[in-house]
Parts: C-alpha cells; sequence; structure tokens
C-alpha cells in the first residue's frame, strides 16, 4: 500500500471511530439535543432529511393547464391531487417551490 492508501483508509477509521462514540452520547439526546446524532450521521455519509417527493407528473399537468389556465394552473391541479395527507394548499405552495426552482415561474 502507498501512503495515500493509508491515510484515506485512516480517515475512514477515525470517521467511524468518531461517528461511533457520537453516536453513544445518548445523554445528549435525552435531554432532547440530538446534534451528536446528527453529527455522526455526517460523518457517515447519511443524508438526512426527508425524502423527496417525486411531482413530475403533477409538474408535466401544470404546465399543460398553463397555456389556457394561466397562473390558476397550480391552484387547479393541487385541487385535483389533494389528499387528506395533503392539503391543496400544502400542495400548491411545494408545486409553487418546484417550479421556481425549474424557473419556470418567478
Amino acid at each position: 500500500m502507498d501512503r495515500a492508501t493509508d491515510i484515506k483508509g485512516d480517515e475512514a477509521l477515525l470517521r467511524e471511530a468518531l461517528a461511533e462514540t457520537l453516536g453513544g452520547l445518548r445523554v445528549l439526546e435525552d435531554a432532547g439535543d440530538n446534534k451528536a446524532h446528527h453529527a455522526a450521521a455526517v460523518l457517515l455519509g447519511r443524508n438526512g432529511g426527508r425524502p423527496s417527493i417525486d411531482d413530475s407528473a403533477l409538474l408535466a399537468e401544470v404546465r399543460e393547464l398553463r397555456a389556457t389556465r394561466g397562473c390558476a394552473a397550480v391552484r387547479i391541479v393541487a385541487r385535483r391531487h389533494a389528499t387528506p395527507e395533503m392539503s391543496a394548499a400544502s400542495l400548491a405552495q411545494r408545486l409553487r417551490r418546484k417550479l421556481r426552482e425549474e424557473k419556470y415561474i418567478k
């Protein structure tokens, strides 16, 4: 093994050991502080947050409606696809955000 491989291996071992130590700090988590748990997850390369929701079909529907219904298209699609778990207002907000991220609307 060359020196670069040794350093990468050592770094991985150190990350793992540190993550294990941070994960073991349950006292902090019991007090409502999850910083150590979060830091351990980051060191281990775990993605945090919520899983993303695939809205590609809804966004395509909004784009089709924009030609005829204009800015009301998002609201119309949101009302059509609202569920008890996801209100039309929340869905519309999410769709507008995704469209803004795509630079489709301002």
